[in-house]
């Protein structure tokens, strides 16, 4: 007895030392942006993408226009109406408020993505073994500090995601259609998830997609904006950001968006199999300012190994992204043989592959790897696999993470990752989820302990080897 008490206490003191850091962390990340305002007294170019999104949520208040193409062909603000809309009331009270509450919401989004993710991993939020919530925290932490400096919102995305999730776990299959709605609404890209409740058979779910989707994309911007003046933003919005798809750009950012650091599938194959800039280097210093030549004072990089036309490229895209899928499919166990264990591996796949098939893939998107590898550290330590098998996990979970993580600031290092390494590393990790998938489906099948109900879209039973 007296051993075991001194053992939750040193555990309780382990824990109070690390909410104590953890919180130091958040602190040290919200002060950047909070900093920068102060010292540049709110300038408008200075912050980020909060000055972005402060700018666009007074437009919609004082009614100005969204994307004003009378300025300038290219968006400032690159996401639907709707985010524009929610966003406003949050600029009323000023910058520097808007600021906060953005950074606030981050931090309570970073929170509960650690404990959510714990929890559809291992049925349990609390009292798991530290290093399930320590090490996903930690190999994520820079992909977080760059939602923090950027003013970037793929946090509070993974949290309605993973909220999603829990609802789709509970049987309750409208609320999670309509959490996936309010990422939708965001940013565009989490709409794929809409193929997968089609698949699985999620009826109600995806109902309640479509019902709140087609109502934040209609009716809610209508008070703000007008009924007529919101389906023609929203069109502007789409041909300008979801249909821009061509030799020189993806989404209105041209000279960018097939550079090395986007990690989508469609930028990286058009870098390898078509003569496209991956990267610029600095030849002239100071770089004279020349207008019209933004490549001026520097040398293109290139890492293309073949020269194809760029419809042959969409073509090879289309046949990567649909064995990516079909290797998905593979692996997916059947209805009756759903656990939660192999639903919670499905949910991780689902999230990789949206950063891969989404056609730009920042560094930060890489956050939401944090409840992916929350359930590789679960399948590394729950003792249901054997040791080769967990050898070969922790061996494809480093080489995974070397390959996303490394980063240095040598200028030799940047061709190599625009060859494609957070790409092939994303690729990896999908690889590791889906060899563990299959893993789960096998315990599953041999188990003989499929759902006890006919309902195909009911929540699955868990193991008896997962409680």
């Amino acid at each position: 007895m007296i051993e075991q008490h001194q053992s939750l206490s040193h555990k309780g003191r382990t824990d109070r030392w690390l909410w104590a850091i953890w919180i130091g962390v958040i602190i040290g990340f919200a002060v950047v942006p909070v900093s920068v305002h102060l010292r540049y007294g709110g300038a408008s170019d200075r912050n980020k993408d909060y000055d972005t999104w402060y700018t666009v949520g007074q437009q919609v208040l004082a009614g100005e226009e969204i994307y004003p193409l009378a300025e300038s062909p290219r968006f400032n603000f690159m996401y639907p109406p709707v985010s524009a809309c929610l966003i406003a009331p949050l600029t009323i009270a000023g910058k520097l408020p808007f600021i906060l509450i953005l950074e606030a919401a981050n931090a309570v989004c970073w929170i509960f993505c650690v404990y959510a993710g714990v929890y559809l991993a291992t049925s349990k939020a609390w009292g798991r073994p530290v290093i399930i919530y320590l090490v996903p925290t930690l190999a994520t932490t820079a992909y977080v500090y760059d939602t923090f400096q950027l003013g970037q919102p793929n946090l509070m995305l993974l949290a309605l995601l993973l909220a999603a999730f829990i609802c789709l776990r509970a049987g309750r299959q409208f609320g999670a259609g309509t959490l996936i709605a309010l990422a939708t609404a965001v940013k565009a890209f989490p709409v794929m998830l809409a193929v997968y409740l089609l698949w699985r058979r999620q009826y109600r779910a995806l109902t309640g997609f479509l019902v709140v989707m087609a109502f934040l994309l209609i009716c809610l911007p209508a008070p703000f904006r007008g009924f007529q003046r919101n389906v023609a933003e929203l069109g502007t919005w789409t041909n300008a950001m979801v249909l821009s798809y061509d030799r020189g750009t993806i989404a209105q950012r041209p000279g960018q968006s097939y550079r090395w650091k986007n990690a989508s599938l469609i930028a990286t194959a058009n870098r390898l199999l078509r003569p496209i800039p991956a990267d610029r280097k600095l030849t002239v210093h100071p770089r004279p300012y020349i207008p019209g030549h933004p490549n001026a004072g520097y040398r293109l990089i290139y890492v293309n190994v073949a020269n194809l036309d760029f419809r042959v490229v969409n073509f090879v895209i289309l046949g990567a992204a649909l064995v990516i899928c079909l290797g998905f499919v593979a692996v997916m166990p059947s209805a009756k043989f759903r656990t939660q264990r192999t639903d919670a591996v499905e949910y991780a796949m689902l999230l990789v592959m949206m950063i891969v098939f989404s056609p730009i893939s920042w560094f930060y998107y890489g956050v939401w790897l944090m409840y992916p590898l929350t359930v590789v550290m679960w399948s590394l330590r729950d003792g249901t696999h054997s040791r080769n098998q967990m050898r070969f996990a922790l061996g494809g979970l480093f080489a995974c993470l070397g390959l996303l993580n490394f980063v240095p600031p040598w200028d030799w290092y940047r061709p190599v990752r625009a060859i494609g390494t957070p790409f092939f590393g994303y690729m990896l990790m999908l690889s590791l989820l889906g060899w563990l998938l299959y893993l789960e489906r096998r315990n599953s099948n041999a188990a003989a302990d499929p759902l006890a109900t006919n309902d195909e879209t009911a929540p699955p039973a868990l193991l008896p080897h997962a409680a």
